[in-house]
This record gives C-alpha cells, structure tokens and sequence, in this order.
C-alpha cells in the first residue's frame, strides 16, 4: 500500500494492491473509490496543493505495460496513459507537475534493464528518457525530485545518482 497527499493533507490518496486507487479530499473523513484494479503494484503521488495526483498501476517484474493513471482536478476525473513494456517502480511529482519515473524494463530486447524518465503530467508524448551515467542494470530506480525540478535524485540496490532532466550521475 502507498499513500500521498497535499502540503496540509486535507487531499490524500492510496493505492491498495488488488483493489485500487482511494481519494479522501477531507483529511482522511471519507473515502471515494478512484480507480478499480486487480493489479499487485500500485505506486501514488500528489503535488503539493493536491491538484495533480498520479497512481502508476502494474502487475510487477512481469508487466507487459503499466498504466499511467493522472488527475489533474484533484482527483475528479482521472485518466490512463498506458506505458508498454515497463513496470514503474517508482514515481515523485514537482510543484510544476513534472514527473520522474524508475522504470524496470520487463520485455523484449531490454528486459532486466531500467532506467529513469521524464514526463509532464497530461502531454500526450510518451516519458523521455534521462541518461544516467553509468547505466543500471537489474537495479530498482526509487527516485525524488525537488518541488522546483533543479535536483533528482536516484537511489538503487548499491548506488546513489543526482542530477537534473539533462543526467545523472
């Protein structure tokens, strides 16, 4: 289970394994079912006044594709961008809604490999890739990113990056 939330916390989300997205937008009083899942994996985050919240939903090291689900009118409405090929790990919004996602790359001629991307919440391209230096192989990218997007940050089984979209390293 993950669980995120606004600055003042009167906007939370949770991602509940096997059973979906729940939104509360009183502190915790009541609870709306978002977004229904039999999925093992369910990664949430929000910005900091709660407008923008994302739930990245998959089904672990055997994905074939993870969906992308974003709100950006407090979790009113919600809606899927679908990411072939990876299971996202991990996931940190800035205060400009940009994203940063740990991917693990788990078919084709990829598979065992992750990497770390960039993604504006509602553009219609896919993540763009940041270059990390060196590579990652078989490693778990858990990321963080600062509210004014100048620093991410990456840690993984035995390493530590920090940079910017332009790399890290």
């Amino acid at each position: 289970t993950t669980i995120a939330s606004n600055a003042d916390a009167t906007i939370v989300v949770v991602g509940v394994p096997k059973v979906g997205v729940y939104l509360s937008t009183d502190s915790g009083d009541s609870w709306i079912k978002t977004v229904s899942t039999e999925s093992d994996t369910i990664i949430v985050a929000s910005n900091s006044d709660g407008s923008v919240l994302i739930a990245a939903i998959s089904n672990g090291y055997s994905s074939t594709q993870s969906d992308l689900y974003f709100s950006t009118d407090s979790g009113d409405t919600w809606t899927d961008k679908v990411i072939s090929d990876v299971f996202i790990v991990s996931l940190a919004i800035d205060a400009t809604d940009n994203v940063v996602l740990g991917y693990y790359y788990s078919t084709g001629t990829t598979e065992g490999t992750t990497a770390v991307y960039s993604w504006t919440v509602g553009a219609e391209t896919d993540p763009t890739s940041i270059t990390m230096t060196p590579s990652l192989n078989n490693y778990l990218p858990y990321v963080s990113i600062s509210s004014d997007s100048t620093i991410i940050t990456v840690t993984t089984y035995n390493s530590f990056y920090v940079g910017n979209v332009n790399g890290l390293s």
